[in-house]
């Protein structure tokens, strides 16, 4: 039959008039899923490279605008090296270093997208297998990625045989062979290449490895090469002799696995042919050195592990090379470590070799009073014997008690009298006076503070120890770096305690509060203690047995507590959180939403912001949304002043199940465990069955990937009730009225 163009004209219009069928909603997915990735640390490292070769498996992101929007698109490295661009085309990679194909991929974009400012980054390298034959631990495939060089894959299977100086890799039929030791020693990087999918790496057994040990800048194992003999091991290999290298005296240990070891002069005909598994030493010239021995109390290995007794208790000896005019004055301080601290240094006998008596010498003169014609000039064989012995020194004045003591060689001022002070002993100015009558007085407090050794001498056979009384002793506490008890010299005050002894004030402290504690009379009937309140910019003078307290700033200000669904001081290494309670200072009239604001960070992912309560100090508890103050408008939430000692709570939320789609009352709904499918759809209100005919609920996890629906339902899971009865999706009042109204025009009109 035909229609004329009028009445087509007009069932068209028609049609476009009838409402289009409504389409269900596509729910989204239950967790936002970033597919733009950051890049890879490998991939980050593989961009920092120039020569870094496309590889099957690289990921790169591909980034630019266009006049509407911006695009940003993964690519895939397919297998045989090809990028597929889509409508931009396709480059092919084969051989090509990512910088060559970043340049022809951004030159593609900016021919369709002029002005699109393109970029191409790695977002992760390719990985593949290559298979490792030979003289190794195990032979197999062997994971490597676009970044993977020739030894990071062998070095995981090398044996102490294998050979790393003509590693075979087979690629595309061609066999090629690299010496990893000259990539490594001189950093010869096309000895050791980027490995690529499909190669096959062989690794030999090594025809002579040695060893050279002893004075050489690089002692070490090496592989020799063929014609490579003894001049090669120390100046290509060994990097050449040290300045101590005894070269006359170098000797070769041989024999191999079963056979007995024999020593051989490296200039005999025996040793002119290097053999595998040789062992060459280059002596030190100290070894030929003549030598003198230290005998008595002496520790002859200070690096030893101290076993119960005392270090340089008992009697050692140890052997001590010497050049030819050296003294015995030079070669004690070349030994000091290992003379004991019990050893009488006023008493050494010094034995010369074939001499029948020995000589006397006192060595801690020849230490601390050298002259030149008390020292001995070393011999080949003599014997040096410190005895063991103890001094007496006398000790008077304001100590525990009067006495003669016995100290050791070595023993400091300070360790003489320091158990034996009074309360009252003074260690500014303690006078020392030896036998000869010579006077000196020490500050014991600059040699423990400022490390001044010269304050605290070594005492010496018959020295007088005078420990006078302190005038001033003041004790300094609170918000100071030093706190501690101090002895005052004449002329210092306040200042000096806290900024002198006390290194001054901690970040905290308040110097306008500070405290000083004065006791003015000490009977024991009637004891008088009077408190003083003073700033450190006021001028007292301080006496005996004052106590200066330095308050702290933060004492003085409120604080709340702040409990539940927070993070701890300490976080756990393993396992939830948990629950966690921290205590904060608050300023005078701080409200609710300024604190919770500064503290946003504290509250864990699960806190239950909308349930929290504010429990006061009176016992009243008030509820209070945390979530609107935290994240609404200032007008969203009543605020609250807060006080001294509240306590704020924050709940944890309860884990929860949605369900969407075709059901009355889709929402989210309190998990409860080992809960099927079912149970959630009836508490939605059950099936809408004007909207679905087919019940085939979906269930997507927190992770986004789906579930089935035969198991319980996990926490956070999304169950989709899709709308699939088509009555519902065209309505068929609609659909009649659309037809009777189209054949009523199309009749009109044919008439």
């Amino acid at each position: 039959m035909f229609v004329p163009m009028k009445t087509l004209a007009c069932i068209l219009l028609v049609l476009a008039l009838v409402p289009a069928p409504p389409v269900a909603a596509q729910e989204p997915p239950p967790a936002a899923v970033d597919a733009l990735s950051p890049p890879s640390a490998d991939a980050i490292v593989a961009m920092t490279r120039f020569d870094y070769l496309v590889t099957p498996g690289d990921v790169y992101r591909l980034a630019y605008v266009t006049s509407v929007s911006s695009v940003k698109q993964e690519v895939i490295v397919d297998v045989d090296g090809r990028l597929n661009l889509g409508f931009l085309g396709t480059i092919d990679g084969r051989g090509l270093t990512f910088p060559a194909v970043r340049a022809q991929v951004t030159q593609a974009v900016r021919t369709t997208y002029p002005n699109s400012f393109p970029e191409l980054i790695i977002v992760s390298v390719g990985r593949y297998e290559v298979y490792l034959d030979g003289h190794v631990e195990r032979t197999g495939y062997t994971r490597a990625t676009g970044l993977s060089r020739l030894s990071d894959v062998v070095s995981r299977r090398l044996l102490p045989s294998s050979s790393v100086r003509r590693v075979a890799v087979a690629r595309d039929g061609t066999v090629s062979h690299y010496d990893l030791f000259a990539a490594e020693r001189f950093g010869r990087r096309e000895q050791d290449p980027y490995l690529r999918p499909g190669d096959r790496v062989e690794v030999s057994q090594a025809e002579r490895i040695v060893r050279i040990s002893g004075q050489v800048r690089r002692p070490g194992v090496y592989e020799l090469l063929p014609g490579e003999e003894l001049n090669e091991l120390v100046t290509r290999y060994g990097d050449g002799y040290t300045e101590e290298a005894a070269v006359q005296h170098a000797y070769l240990n041989r024999g191999g696995e079963g056979e007995e070891l024999r020593r051989l002069r490296v200039d005999s005909s025996e040793a002119s042919r290097l053999q595998h598994h040789d062992q060459v030493v280059i002596p030190s010239r100290r070894e030929y050195l003549p030598a003198v021995t230290f005998q008595g109390a002496v520790i002859a290995d200070p690096d030893a592990e101290p076993d119960d007794e005392p270090r340089g208790a008992r009697h050692e000896q140890f052997t001590y090379p010497f050049v030819p005019g050296e003294t015995l004055r030079q070669a004690t301080r070349s030994v000091a470590a290992q003379v004991s601290p019990r050893a009488d240094l006023s008493r050494v006998e010094y034995f010369r070799a074939g001499e029948p008596e020995p000589r006397a010498v006192d060595l801690h003169r020849l230490l601390y009073d050298y002259r030149p014609q008390l020292d001995v000039e070393l011999g080949p064989g003599d014997r040096i014997v410190i005895p063991f012995g103890t001094f007496e020194v006398f000790i008077t004045g304001e100590v525990d008690r009067a006495r003669y003591i016995n100290v050791e060689s070595l023993t400091r001022l300070s360790q003489a009298i320091g158990s034996r002070r009074t309360p009252y002993s003074s260690v500014r100015d303690v006078r020392v006076i030896s036998p000869d009558g010579t006077q000196a007085t020490y500050d014991l407090f600059l040699a423990e503070r400022f490390g001044r050794r010269e304050e605290d001498p070594y005492l010496r056979p018959g020295d007088r120890v005078e420990v006078s009384q302190a005038e001033r002793i003041v004790t300094l506490q609170g918000e100071v770096r030093r706190s501690g008890t101090y002895q005052l010299l004449p002329g210092e005050e306040l200042i000096d305690l806290v900024e002198y002894y006390g290194d001054g004030l901690s970040y905290d402290a308040d110097p306008a509060r500070l405290r000083l504690t004065r006791t003015l009379s000490d009977h024991p009937v009637g004891r008088e203690v009077f408190v003083f309140a003073l700033s450190l910019s006021e001028e007292v003078r301080l006496v005996d047995g004052d106590v200066v307290h330095v308050p702290s700033e933060a004492l003085e200000l409120p604080f709340v507590h702040l409990e539940g669904a927070i993070v701890p001081e300490r976080i756990p290494e393993t396992g939830p959180m948990g629950h966690a309670e921290r205590r904060y200072q608050i300023v005078p009239g701080q409200t609710l939403r300024s604190f919770v604001r500064d503290r946003r960070s504290v509250f864990q992912p699960d806190a239950h912001l909308g349930e929290s309560r504010l429990r006061r100090a009176d016992g009243t508890e008030l509820p209070v949304d945390l979530g609107t103050l935290l994240f609404g408008d200032e007008s969203a939430a009543a605020d609250v002043e807060l006080a001294s000692g509240d306590r704020i709570y924050v709940p944890f939320q309860k884990p929860v199940v949605i369900v969407s789609g075709a059901v009355p009352n889709p929402g989210s709904y309190t998990w409860i465990p080992d809960r099927s499918v079912e149970y959630y759809i009836n508490r939605a209100g059950g099936y809408d069955r004007t909207r679905t005919l087919l019940r085939r609920p979906r269930v997507v996890g927190a992770d986004g990937e789906s579930l089935s629906r035969s198991q319980p339902v996990p926490a956070e899971a999304t169950i989709i009730v899709p709308a699939n009865n088509p009555l519902h999706v065209w309505q068929i009042g609609t659909l009649i009225s659309a037809v009777s109204g189209v054949v009523s025009l199309v009749l009109l009109l044919a008439r």
